[in-house]
């Protein structure tokens, strides 16, 4: 009779763990799809992010910025 519970146990457990198999399968295909929608959006924007970062820049190099243009700098350097 332990023998059975043992296998009625296990079998249970194979189940969730195939359940659980299959919710993270699904999570990766969703998160995935998020990823590459972002990467394409970003594809689609990259003129105008790069215009905006060269206004960003030009504000900094003609000192429009006064005192946040160091941080802004530094946030350019880091983030493009």
């Amino acid at each position: 009779e332990d023998k059975i519970n043992n296998l009625k146990q296990f079998a249970n457990q194979l189940t969730a763990a195939s359940d659980e198999s299959v919710k993270e399968t699904q999570n990766l295909q969703s998160k995935s799809q998020k990823h590459q929608a972002s990467v394409a959006e970003l594809a689609a924007n990259t003129d105008r992010i790069q215009s905006i970062i060269g206004m960003g820049k030009g504000l900094i190099d003609s000192r429009k910025c006064a005192d946040v243009e160091t941080t802004a700098d530094n946030r350019l350097q880091q983030n493009y």
